[in-house]
């Protein structure tokens, strides 16, 4: 394997790599995903190259605060109530986006998913960049996930060891562009 190869621990490594545009694979907290900053066009593009990923896909953002993604999709107060219920989770919530982020990142449409994780290393990450990170599944579209860095098939400029993830549900995916919540796919987290 020709990737650079880091360990969790090598945070300042890892965000400076993301920093200057490279694309990484890491653990997250449901399986190995795959991404870069969120805040350039370059960076979407090689992503949807990478995974050979239908440009009409939307990728989705990682986020270290509500307060962060509020400064990207439009969050209202009754919203902001019902997120702080439930993050950080393996919850991926679909919001209208504020146009910050290159429209390439919508896949086409005007909507952005967004995950608060609950995951240190992914928080210190996300700090340290002061920008989202997209985050995808660490496979060619449409392969099987990722749980070791063994099983990798897809080409990046780094990778990091997070070592065998456990297996887990994935993250619950609502659509909360309207007045109320569409559950589009039921995961780890309930949503009633």
């Amino acid at each position: 394997m020709k990737d650079l190869i880091f360990l969790k621990n090598d945070i300042k490594k890892i965000a400076a790599n993301f920093k200057k545009g490279k694309i990484g694979i890491f653990p997250t907290d449901t399986i190995y995903g795959m991404g870069g900053r969120a805040d350039k066009p370059a960076v979407i593009k090689k992503i949807y190259y990478f995974k050979k990923r239908d440009k009409n896909k939307p990728l989705l953002i990682l986020v270290n605060s509500i307060a962060m993604a509020k400064k990207y999709v439009k969050i209202s107060q009754i919203q902001e109530k019902t997120l702080r219920n439930f993050w950080p989770a393996k919850l991926t919530v679909i919001f209208k986006s504020k146009n910050i982020l290159p429209k390439e990142i919508t896949g086409g449409t005007d909507k952005i998913g967004v995950r608060l994780p609950d995951d240190k290393f992914l928080a210190e990450i996300i700090k340290k960049l002061a920008v989202p990170l997209i985050a995808t599944s660490a496979n060619i579209s449409g392969g099987q996930n990722v749980l070791d860095i063994q099983n990798i098939k897809i080409k990046s400029d780094f990778i990091v060891d997070g070592g065998k993830l456990p297996e887990s549900k994935p993250s619950t995916i609502i659509d909360f562009t309207g007045e109320n919540i569409k559950i589009l796919r039921k995961g780890d987290v309930d949503i009633k």
